[in-house]
């Protein structure tokens, strides 16, 4: 595979909308059963700290985090998404250490989460990165990593 190019805050908000056009079906269950793609696009455009994989141009994969919460120093992310021929190639992994760094250098304490308890490969790649799950309600598993400052 050729060169991924790793960015922050890069991708526009169609470029956003298209991705998550393009992954929905690999959501469990699908992103689009539980929000409109064009307006969490938008929200993620203007609300949220975004860590993009692009190849030729093509914005393959993405997560994006809300790091608003200033009192709490509690990053949420809200989104983690690789298109299909470009997963299991570390870009999950990659996009994730890189929010850790995100996180870190900006005196984050935490990095929540909230996966579907039947979303087993994100469940284990969350678990890989260091996530521990701190809560079930229902189907949702929240997970949580803990930022060490030294």
């Amino acid at each position: 595979m050729d060169v991924i190019d790793y960015e922050i805050k890069k991708a526009s908000q169609k470029d956003l909308y298209l991705h998550l056009e393009m992954c929905d079906h690999l959501f469990v269950p699908l992103l689009s059963d539980k929000v409109n793609l064009h307006d969490y696009a938008q929200k993620i455009y203007k609300k949220s700290q975004t860590f993009e994989a692009w190849h030729d141009k093509k914005l393959v994969g993405l997560i994006a985090v809300y790091f608003n919460d200033s009192q709490s120093k509690k990053g949420y992310i809200t989104n983690v998404s690789v298109l299909e021929n470009y997963i299991n190639k570390g870009i999950a992994s990659q996009l994730i250490k890189m929010t850790k760094e995100y996180a870190k250098n900006n005196d984050f304490t935490k990095i929540s989460l909230e996966v579907h308890s039947k979303n087993k490969n994100a469940i284990t790649l969350y678990k890989k990165q260091g996530f521990e799950i701190e809560n079930k309600k229902e189907e949702a598993l929240f997970m949580e990593f803990r930022i060490k400052n030294n």
